[in-house]
């Protein structure tokens, strides 16, 4: 099984929001992370740094896709 690059894009959690707080007009897209545990006061600075030094966070889950 081939596995794909884990990057928020193509995580479960990753969400998509307009933000409207640079640019009033024309709202740019953020991507934001519905999981609890990343952001929860738990999920430490330290831990972030960790993830970011492994490349990829650790709460990272694969989309689920329809079986077609």
């Amino acid at each position: 099984m081939h596995e794909c690059e884990k990057t928020c894009g193509n995580c479960q959690y990753s969400y998509l929001q307009k933000d409207t707080t640079q640019h009033p007009t024309i709202g740019l897209l953020r991507q934001h992370c519905r999981n609890q545990r990343y952001t929860s006061a738990e999920y430490t600075e330290e831990m972030y740094l960790e993830d970011q030094a492994r490349g990829y966070c650790r709460f990272w889950t694969p989309i689920k896709r329809k079986e077609e």
